[in-house]
C-alpha cells in the first residue's frame, strides 16, 4: 500500500493527502474534522459530525425510552389520583343539593301557610259567617300555587347547588387534568423519537 492516499474532502471537495497511520484529521481548507475508515482496501472519509449525530440519536432514543416509562407511570398515578379526588368529592357532596332544596321547601311552605292563614281570615266584613265555598276556592288556589312554587323552588335550588358543586369539582381536579395533558403530549413526543431509525 502506498504511504499516502489522495481523497476529496466530503465537506468542501478539496484534494487531501491522507497518510496510512492517520485515523482522524481536520481538513486544511475548510477545517471540518473527518474520520478515516479503511475497509477491504478502500479508504473513505466520513465527517466526525455524522458520527456525533449517530451517537446523539442513540442517546436521544435511550433518553426517550426512559422518559416514556417514567411518564407512563406518572400518567397512571395521576389518573388514579384524579379518580380518587372525584370519588371523594362526590361522596362528600352526595346529597347536599337535596338538603338545600328541602330547606327551601320548608321555608317556602311556612311563608305560604302564613299568607294563606291571613287570606282565610280576611272575608266579607258584612257577612256574619264566612262563605265556605269562597274559602275552599281560596284554599284550592293557594294550595295549587304552593305546590307549584315548592316544586320549582326545589329543582331550582338543586340546579344551583349542582352547578356550584360541578364548578368546585372542576377547580379541584384541574391541576390533575393539566398534568395529564402535559404528560400525554410528552409521551407522544418521545414515541416519535423512539420510532426514528
Amino acid at each position: 500500500m502506498p504511504e499516502f492516499s489522495t481523497l476529496s474532502c466530503p465537506s468542501c471537495g478539496a484534494k487531501l493527502q491522507i497518510g496510512n497511520n492517520i485515523d482522524r484529521f481536520a481538513c486544511s481548507y475548510c477545517g471540518n474534522e473527518h474520520i478515516v475508515e479503511r475497509t477491504g482496501g478502500i479508504v473513505t472519509l466520513s465527517p466526525v459530525v455524522e458520527e456525533i449525530k449517530h451517537i446523539h440519536i442513540c442517546v436521544d432514543k435511550t433518553a426517550s425510552e426512559l422518559a416514556l416509562k417514567r411518564l407512563t407511570q406518572e400518567s397512571e398515578d395521576l389518573k388514579q389520583r384524579l379518580d380518587y379526588e372525584i370519588r371523594k368529592y362526590n361522596e362528600a357532596n352526595k346529597n347536599k343539593g337535596c338538603h338545600y332544596g328541602f330547606l327551601l321547601l320548608i321555608f317556602v311552605t311556612l311563608v305560604i301557610l302564613c299568607s294563606m292563614a291571613s287570606v282565610l281570615h280576611v272575608g266579607d266584613p258584612t257577612a256574619s259567617t264566612p262563605d265556605i265555598r269562597s274559602i275552599q276556592e281560596r284554599v284550592g288556589t293557594i294550595g295549587g300555587l304552593v305546590i307549584f312554587l315548592l316544586i320549582i323552588g326545589f329543582f331550582y335550588t338543586r340546579t344551583l347547588v349542582t352547578n356550584k358543586q360541578n364548578r368546585d369539582l372542576e377547580e379541584r381536579i384541574r391541576p390533575y387534568r393539566d398534568s395529564l395533558t402535559r404528560n400525554q403530549r410528552e409521551i407522544e413526543h418521545h414515541k416519535k423519537i423512539v420510532k426514528l431509525d
